[in-house]
């Protein structure tokens, strides 16, 4: 058998507080071995960048049997700590560590918030949140009076710039829309995409998305398909959903944008139908029906191929 060796990368640096909010909001999630595992990783991307490691010889130093590291992988990647990425033919793999939610992002995320909540209880949630929260100043009666970067850089500043050619990470810019929305799906920069939808600047968490995304393959107009079927879904952005949902396209050769618009096409129609077929069954039958559970199963697909405990399986 071939010697399989991999790569480690943190594209952000993970500080203390990542720790911490790994501990704190993950840890009881995914277990201690897979928090212990994103920790060794996080050090050999500080210290070792673009070293290669025999991944038996890792198993060795983790004193961990390969079945057991691959569950606790399995629990990182479908929380939206890690990205696997495979290179068959050369037996490599790279795995990509994304930053923890600090407790505000946590709790926008209701799979997440939900699934602690199931295991430690909303009291302690509760607490975890008042604790952990960040205070916002009330900026309601405040208008921003900021310079525009076209206001003070007018001579670096062109109206003819392609999209691509300009960030629109943390700059208050004004973007260049089209006139339909499918129009702005096809021909926006993934980060402007998320700036016309959400009326906000990418967070550091989209920039991440972002990046794993084109690193698997998919151009800025396929990625915005991913974010547009996210929020039809979910109301919101939800990274690990988009993600998951792109490895299984992967999985299964779907890139190209033609082939994952018809599949999220489809995707939205199987629920649309399946929707008006309960609506048919609640007005037959004048029985109660709760939509709410149904909507929540949207925000992570095949959660029991990951967590097996009976427990967890029964939120979903």
């Amino acid at each position: 058998m071939d010697k399989i060796v991999f790569l480690v990368e943190s594209p952000n640096k993970i500080t203390n507080d990542d720790y911490n909010n790994l501990r704190t909001l993950y840890l009881p999630i995914i277990g201690a071995n897979s928090a212990v595992i994103y920790e060794v990783f996080a050090d050999l991307a500080q210290k070792s960048e673009g070293q290669l490691f025999d991944l038996d010889l890792f198993y060795k130093k983790m004193s961990i049997d390969p079945n057991l590291f691959q569950r606790n992988l399995d629990r990182l990647e479908a929380i939206g700590l890690i990205n696997t990425l495979e290179k068959k033919e050369d037996h490599i793999k790279i795995f990509s560590l994304l930053k923890p939610n600090d407790i505000n992002l946590f709790e926008k995320n209701p799979v997440l918030k939900n699934h602690l909540i199931k295991i430690i209880g909303y009291e302690e949630y509760e607490n975890i949140y008042h604790d952990r929260k960040k205070v916002s100043l009330n900026k309601v009666n405040y208008i921003n009076i900021s310079k525009k970067y076209q206001d003070v850089f007018p001579e670096f500043f062109n109206d003819n710039l392609n999209d691509d050619e300009i960030l629109y990470d943390t700059l208050e810019l004004n973007i260049k829309t089209y006139q339909n929305h499918e129009e702005n799906v096809l021909k926006l920069h993934a980060t402007n995409f998320i700036k016309y939808i959400t009326k906000r600047n990418p967070t550091t968490y989209d920039i991440q998305l972002i990046n794993s995304l084109l690193k698997l393959g998919f151009g800025d107009n396929t990625i915005n398909l991913f974010i547009d079927f996210s929020i039809l879904i979910n109301k919101q952005i939800i990274h690990a959903y988009i993600l998951k949902i792109a490895h299984d396209f992967i999985k299964r050769s779907i890139k190209s944008f033609s082939e994952v618009k018809n599949e999220l096409q489809n995707v939205v129609i199987y629920k649309n139908k399946n929707m008006q077929q309960t609506n048919q069954s609640f007005f037959k039958n004048q029985s109660s029906i709760n939509c709410s559970q149904d909507s929540f199963n949207h925000n992570i697909q095949n959660i029991d191929d990951i967590f097996e405990d009976e427990d967890i399986k029964g939120m979903f």
